[in-house]
């Protein structure tokens, strides 16, 4: 089964687009997405820091396959948090969900649409 992983900061820019926004206030609501957006972005990191590397590209360190991937585990487990939170929270679907986690002073968007894109194959 093929999966396709492009940099995944980048699958953001067409959910953000057209989708409606939510607004998180819950504390374990807030908590889900920030696990979410953590794991997504070290996912990401690994990727760019593979492609800035001699040898790097997006052929190599880009999960097309699977099976293949590099970053396997890490990319299993923002699937698994994504699929447990497609599960909790169904109202999420299609929005981008908008969060601020206490006291790190930034706000913070996922595209759920993308991410649907990306892991949606993984949820059972």
């Amino acid at each position: 089964m093929k999966y396709k992983l492009i940099v995944l900061g980048l699958i953001f820019i067409p959910a953000l687009t057209n989708a409606e926004s939510l607004r998180l206030s819950n504390a374990n609501e807030i908590d889900r997405a920030s696990a979410l957006s953590q794991a997504i972005d070290s996912v990401s990191e690994k990727v760019m820091k593979c492609m800035g590397e001699p040898g790097g590209s997006q052929e190599i360190c880009a999960c097309y396959d699977l099976d293949s991937c590099i970053f396997k585990q890490e990319f299993e487990q923002a699937a698994g948090i994504y699929c447990g939170i497609k599960m909790d929270f169904p109202s999420w679907a299609g929005k981008s969900i908008n969060f601020q986690v206490e006291g790190d002073g930034r706000s913070h968007v996922i595209g759920m649409t993308g991410l649907e894109r990306q892991f949606g194959e993984f949820c059972r």
